[in-house]
């Protein structure tokens, strides 16, 4: 629940303030007024929208595809998971920088609008039978903050689970494909799973957990009451699915560890570790389930790297992102 002071706020973003590769430049919030005196947020999307040009070849894709991920991880106040646990050891350039600012809350006014421009990427976007799956997204968020602003005297955000929504927006905004936008994780999975097999080409390929990855990869678990592995998804190929996808970041050769960044994880975009382990002459790449403990039987729910087809850039690298080293220059968000 929002404090009081959310409702008597109000935040304008317009397009015009926000930078390129920015979610803010893809639509409007503002605050409306309801009859009970409270105010309660609208998002209103740009007329113009659109993905940005692939380049031809896709050199330094994997580099914006870090870039914009950091800048997303700034706005939200450089999160961490709980079970990621300290990293900054293994990656010198968290050390470098002061994280420990605790992380801004989701349904901040300013967070709001850039959840909103994420869901803005997939207007006229078609999936899981929806014609139109941010316009949809967007109608029913604001007739729900309209109503429970009457009959709860409260907003709940962007309630429906936004990760999909964001790597969509990751992909958009990068000039990533082809690439198969959606809300759903799995609809991009299955594309990548297709064009492992010979399938509709699509920029990401899906194989096992069983390498390093590399920067620009995704990382992708099934979540909640839905277990898969790779071989089980080809079998129930186009069916529902709880799934979740994390973009890699960064990679530690010596102490094997990975850092990925995910939207919607603890409330924000987020920062994840895993690790790649060996044993038995076989790699396995793994999640942590506490700050130490990585993930055993069946509690590891990573089942697919899908692996990035663009061309290897050794230059790509974390440690370059403009977010990370020095925080974005836009105002921060109004409530902690």
């Amino acid at each position: 629940m929002l404090r009081a002071a959310f409702f008597a706020a109000a935040l304008l973003v317009t397009p015009a303030q926000a930078q390129s590769g920015d979610p803010l430049a893809r639509g409007m919030l503002t605050f409306q007024h309801h009859a009970n005196g409270l105010q309660f947020p609208r998002y209103t999307p740009a007329s113009l929208q659109g993905c940005a040009s692939a380049l031809e070849p896709t050199t330094g894709l994997r580099q914006r595809l870090i870039d914009l991920a950091v800048q997303e991880w700034a706005r939200f106040g450089y999160p961490i998971a709980r079970r990621a646990g300290d990293v900054s050891a293994a990656f010198p350039e968290l050390a470098a920088r002061d994280l420990s600012t605790a992380p801004y809350n989701e349904n901040d006014p300013l967070l709001l609008s850039a959840i909103g421009g994420y869901w803005a990427a997939l207007i006229g976007v078609e999936a899981t039978g929806v014609a139109d799956v941010g316009s949809h997204e967007i109608a029913e968020r604001n007739a729900l903050w309209e109503r429970t602003a009457g009959e709860l005297r409260r907003n709940d955000g962007w309630r429906t689970p936004w990760s999909a929504a964001f790597i969509s927006w990751l992909m958009c905004e990068a000039g990533a494909t082809p690439f198969t936008l959606s809300w759903a994780h799995r609809d991009y999975v299955d594309a990548a799973i297709a064009a492992a097999d010979g399938g509709p080409a699509h920029l990401y390929h899906a194989r096992p957990p069983d390498r390093a990855p590399s920067p620009g990869d995704l990382l992708c678990s099934h979540r909640a009451d839905y277990r898969t592995d790779l071989a089980a998804r080809r079998e129930e190929f186009g069916g529902l699915g709880d799934m979740h996808c994390d973009l890699v970041i960064a990679v530690n050769a010596s102490t094997r560890d990975v850092l990925a960044l995910g939207g919607n994880v603890e409330n924000g975009v987020t920062l994840v570790r895993y690790h790649v382990g060996r044993g038995f002459f076989r790699t396995r790449l793994r999640s942590y389930c506490t700050p130490n403990q990585l993930c055993r039987g069946d509690d590891e729910r990573l089942f697919t790297l899908l692996a990035l087809h663009a061309r290897e850039e050794h230059e790509a690298a974390f440690a370059r992102a403009p977010a990370l080293l020095a925080p974005p220059l836009r105002p921060p968000p109004m409530f902690r």
